[in-house]
């Protein structure tokens, strides 16, 4: 698994991470830029349009990377395993 930064093909959208292969966003939402109702709408619309390429985002906030980070960590891992899974899944 490798994560980084990058721009996806549903406009201007940088993630914070982004797992090509398993199509998964993970989103640390920092008080300064996520806390607020303007911005809470903007992450919403903006989770939808990535949904609409296939694209799952997992959002993680201040609070808990804080006071959780490892939890956060295992958490993205296992979702993304699964979406791996899910992935290579042959289609019925």
């Amino acid at each position: 698994m490798r994560w980084r930064s990058c721009s996806t093909s549903a406009g201007a959208v940088v993630a914070d991470l982004f797992g090509e292969q398993t199509r998964l966003v993970g989103e640390l939402d920092g008080r300064r830029y996520h806390d607020g109702p303007q911005q809470r709408e903007r992450d919403l619309t903006r989770d939808a349009r990535l949904a609409e390429l296939g694209i799952q985002t997992l959002r993680f906030s201040h609070q808990r990377l804080t006071t959780d980070p490892g939890g956060c960590r295992e958490q993205l891992l296992r979702v993304h395993a699964a979406r791996r899974r899910r992935l290579a899944a042959p289609v019925s």
